[in-house]
């Protein structure tokens, strides 16, 4: 058996899930559409560029999961899933996924997760498309 890492972000998905997320929850209305962008926009540029610190934008990005609780942030993010991050997704994306997981390799991805991006749920949703 053989280990397989997968990076989603700009790989697997032709997006940033955070950067993503971000936007999403704008659409939701959960936050100040300017001042959420702006701030979402500048970490997104701070992790580009290397500098990003991981405790600040966690505690920016989950701030309007933890306003509306657990509820609420689980239908959101199963929405995102729904709305971004299976349209997103591209058929030799799947069936790269798809090939490793029938060869019997484990599969992990190569950053671990942050805040309700989808890359806990993408293999397991990949192996039953």
């Amino acid at each position: 058996m053989n280990l397989t890492l997968f990076d989603l972000d700009e790989t697997l998905l032709p997006l940033d899930s955070d950067h993503a997320w971000g936007e999403f929850v704008i659409r939701l209305g959960w936050v100040d559409e300017a001042a959420f962008r702006r701030r979402n926009d500048e970490f997104f540029a701070q992790y580009k560029a290397g500098a990003l610190d991981i405790h600040a934008y966690v505690a920016f990005a989950t701030e309007p999961l933890r306003d509306r609780g657990p509820e609420a942030a689980a239908a959101a993010h199963a929405q995102f899933m729904r709305e971004v991050v299976q349209p997103a997704l591209r058929p030799q994306a799947l069936d790269l996924v798809r090939g490793h997981l029938a060869q019997g390799d484990r599969s992990r991805w190569s950053r671990p997760p942050t805040t309700s991006s989808p890359r806990r749920s993408l293999a397991r949703w990949a192996s039953t498309r």
